[in-house]
């Protein structure tokens, strides 16, 4: 078909716009030679070349457009203003976004955060990891030390220390799930309150969202056994203070600090001393305290040596927190990190274990993790970490008997190996 032909068949009203575009896109004619022709205007290619609403929203799903395209068409009446919003709404489904460019959609007025709860585009946990709001506390714990019962005896008493947001909770969560998950965890229940905690902690890990915090004054007590692959039980309770707490006991004499901790550490069952280091804390979230991490525990071993305490402590371990952070995994880059920022720290407790090696204390270092995180509130769980603490626990706890004796089962026989 030559031009001539094709005048004729436009005269005739036999071709559509839609020929027409096909005629020019399979180059059978130029857009030039049809309006030289007077076949078409100007005007009429640009209708003929004119995207639907629909063919634009089609597109937009094959993500054919960038952000600032989508705005444009908007802008030109091409797009309604609700299929911009539809398209962030879709992309903070996919995960597309960070944190602080939803904050940003949201401050500029691109976004509603109501709409966002309603329609359930975000959770409010996820909501408050955008807006960095203060993650809640649970409500259960002793109050003060005058209030925290007495250590139950047989029984290796762990204590979980660190600064507050050191992630000692945290700690907690992923290895007591790691032991209720597999069937492994047996509880005292003459401690209500050390099961509350145990469970919410636990169910926090199962349902994928970050355990509650200790609240600013309150201490945990949760007396506890962990059944070894052996089938025997390792009896433990675990102390875990706030880290506000922990804090107070700084540069404090020992007839200043709380009596009932005081009797805690120096009680004759065996002690494990878990010293919670945050991986990230001394880069950025305590920049602006003139005390480390490091310091709090330089000040506390010697007063543990004062006390007595390390002849009756089977482990120090220093606990690398966060350590999903780090841009290498291996054992070679955690103790590299504490050479390079806690070496006085990891120094000390090699000396205090070659001084109380007679005792059998040791000292271990642990990396932690919950899991890989993509927000402060959303992670994949990661067993590997609670499973190597788990196992290695199961190799220096002492054990019970398969069978209890009549009455108090707990009156078998423990002590330092």
């Amino acid at each position: 078909m030559n031009i001539a032909q094709l005048k004729f068949f436009v005269q005739k009203g036999t071709v559509t716009d839609e020929m027409l575009k096909d005629y020019i896109e399979k180059k059978m004619f130029t857009a030039e030679e049809l309006i030289a022709e007077g076949i078409i205007t100007k005007q009429d290619l640009t209708r003929i070349y004119k995207i639907s609403r629909a063919e634009h929203l089609q597109h937009i799903r094959q993500n054919k457009y960038s952000l600032e395209e989508i705005k444009e068409l908007v802008q030109a009446g091409d797009l309604m203003p609700e299929d911009y919003t539809q398209f962030l709404k879709n992309n903070i489904r996919n995960r597309v976004y960070t944190d602080d460019q939803i904050k940003q959609f949201i401050a500029s007025g691109e976004l509603d955060p109501n709409n966002l709860l309603a329609e359930g585009v975000l959770s409010q946990s996820e909501m408050d990891d955008i807006y960095d709001r203060p993650l809640p506390t649970i409500p259960i714990g002793f109050e003060s030390w005058d209030n925290i019962p007495d250590l139950v005896p047989d029984r290796v008493d762990v204590f979980v220390l660190g600064v507050p947001g050191s992630g000692k909770s945290v700690f907690m969560a992923g290895l007591l799930y790691y032991a209720r998950s597999n069937g492994w965890l047996r509880q005292d229940s003459n401690h209500i309150a050390g099961m509350e905690y145990t469970l919410a902690l636990t169910t926090a890990v199962s349902n994928g969202i970050l355990p509650p915090a200790t609240p600013v004054e309150n201490i945990q007590y949760m007396a506890c056994d962990f059944q070894n692959e052996r089938g025997k039980w390792n009896p433990m309770t675990f102390i875990e203070m706030s880290g506000e707490i922990f804090r107070k006991c700084f540069g404090k004499p020992i007839h200043e600090m709380p009596q009932k901790f005081i009797q805690y550490l120096q009680h004759e069952n065996s002690k494990l001393l878990v010293m919670a280091i945050d991986y990230q804390a001394d880069n950025a979230a305590y920049s602006n305290s003139h005390v480390a991490q490091a310091d709090y525990f330089e000040y506390m071993l010697p007063m543990l040596r004062q006390m007595g305490t390390f002849h009756n402590t089977r482990a120090i371990v220093i606990l690398i927190t966060k350590w999903d952070l780090s841009p290498d995994q291996s054992d070679e880059a955690a103790r590299a990190f504490l050479d390079r920022r806690y070496k006085n720290l990891a120094s000390n407790c090699e000396q205090i274990e070659e001084e109380f090696r007679s005792s059998g204390l040791e000292f271990a270092i642990f990396k932690f993790s919950l899991g890989s995180f993509q927000r402060r509130n959303a992670y994949v769980y990661n067993p590997s970490y609670s499973q190597d603490f788990y196992e290695w626990l199961s190799e220096i706890m002492p054990e019970t008997v398969d069978k209890p004796p009549k009455g108090n089962w707990l009156n078998s026989w423990f002590g330092k190996k």
